[in-house]
């Protein structure tokens, strides 16, 4: 009779333990194709994430994701900084960017808050280092950080930025606008009218700087208007760029 049990109890066991093995390759299996697929995720995450362009592109998946952090973060911003309720209106911004570092509207409400805040909270400049490294091609990054450099005083700094814009976008009215008005502020009025004419020709509906140019006898069409002159003394009056 042991001998009965025995040959009774060695198939159950057999079949028990193939049963585990073959469970445990199935579990084995399926963690595989789980950490395949957040493989998948996080190298589609690292190539399209940070830039905003590329997201904005990508209408099957990253538009949606870029969508939702607009919706919960960049008005909110915006009220909160038109409240005065800066440092509520900084962590929105900074939550952006951290995801978009190169956000357009997001970098110029930024700039635009921090100019006036004047607190040391605010990295502007670590923020645009970031927009710019994520996607140096875009023009619209040059533009934005040129018109921080303008609001802060920085005019130099201004119309290098607004160059390097043009670089990437000749016909660009934003970046020829507010070229125009930083050399206005140099009071280097041939080259501000240069970059007049182009911002008109291409569509710049604001009159500002034609007024500007008028004021002071500058305004005149390319094809009459004297050489550009780099002896024009700078001036030190205080910048007012457009964002349009």
């Amino acid at each position: 009779m042991k001998n009965v049990g025995q040959t009774l109890r060695i198939p159950w066991q057999h079949r028990a333990h193939a049963y585990a093995q073959k469970c445990g390759r199935g579990w084995r299996l399926l963690a595989a194709s789980i950490l395949i697929v957040c493989a998948f995720d996080v190298a589609h995450a690292q190539k399209t994430t940070f830039d905003y362009y590329a997201a904005k592109a990508d209408k099957m998946r990253e538009a949606k994701r870029l969508s939702t952090v607009e919706q919960y973060h960049l008005e909110q911003g915006d009220q909160k900084f038109r409240a005065g309720n800066y440092g509520g209106a900084l962590a929105e911004f900074t939550f952006i960017l951290g995801e978009y570092p190169n956000h357009p509207r997001a970098l110029l409400l930024l700039a635009e808050m921090c100019a006036k805040w004047k607190s040391s909270s605010c990295d502007v400049d670590g923020m645009f280092d970031n927009a710019v490294d994520v996607n140096p091609r875009v023009a619209g990054t040059y533009v934005v950080r040129g018109l921080y450099y303008h609001r802060t005083g920085r005019l130099e700094n201004a119309i290098a930025s607004y160059n390097r814009a043009l670089e990437l976008d000749p016909n660009s009215l934003n970046a020829n606008y507010n070229l125009g008005l930083a050399y206005f502020d140099q009071k280097q009025y041939s080259r501000a009218n240069e970059a007049a004419q182009r911002a008109y020709l291409n569509g710049a509906p604001l009159p500002g700087l034609r007024n500007k140019l008028q004021s002071v006898g500058a305004w005149r069409s390319l094809d009459t208007a004297a050489p550009t002159s780099g002896n024009e003394a700078p001036s030190v009056a205080a910048p007012t760029p457009a964002t349009k």
